[in-house]
């Protein structure tokens, strides 16, 4: 349904906005589906938090991962409950991991240098749904990518060691990063960079 709603608001731009390029309609679209797809599963997780007294930290975490996963996208489920599972868990994890296992400093120096070699060699990861097949736009994605999590990283070094949005803001990266790499696709049994499918 996303998919389709998103088709009929872009055509729509489109025809109310001729001067847009093809390369400009597909961001537009490429962001709007994301939003409409993400939605409803924050808010199923966003209740789930208030239930479970983990809310703020589980805000933080939904914030510092979906920011980077827009820019570097990476594997998804191809199970809508199957997805819903799975984000649930990466997000409670985040937020409890957050608060119950603080990280020294030097240990999130190191996992913010390994998400920005990950980053740099695989972001953004795209889907079969959404196949990134403009150039242009997956080289302003990585971009985009590296400099949030830069900011990310800056945020993190003004902290205290072990502060609790230090935290979250680490696993975040790491595992948004780690889910744009060709391994966690094999695992999931899920095509790599798809773009390569539509090009000539």
């Amino acid at each position: 349904m996303a998919k389709r709603f998103t088709a009929a608001i872009v055509r729509y731009i489109s025809a109310q906005c001729p001067e847009k390029s093809k390369e400009e309609l597909e961001i537009i679209g490429y962001g709007l589906e994301g939003v409409l797809t993400t939605v409803p599963k924050i808010a199923f997780i966003i209740t789930v938090g208030y239930f479970l007294n983990i809310l703020q930290p589980l805000i933080f975490a939904i914030l510092s991962f979906g920011i980077l996963r827009t820019f570097a996208s990476g594997v998804h489920l191809n199970n809508g409950w199957a997805c819903l599972i799975f984000s649930s868990i990466v997000f409670l994890f985040i937020a409890y991991a957050g608060v119950y296992i603080p990280l020294p400093m030097l240990l999130k120096i190191f996992m913010f240098l390994v998400s920005f070699i990950l980053l740099t060699l695989y972001a953004p990861a795209d889907t079969e749904e959404r196949p990134l097949v403009v150039p242009r736009i997956r080289q302003e994605l990585k971009v985009s990518s590296l400099i949030f999590t830069g900011l990310m990283f800056i945020i993190m070094l003004l902290l205290p060691s072990g502060h609790v949005i230090g935290n979250i803001i680490t696993y975040s990266v790491i595992i948004e990063s780690v889910m744009t790499t060709p391994a966690i696709y094999f695992i999931l049994n899920r095509r790599y960079r798809n773009y390569e499918y539509y090009e000539t």
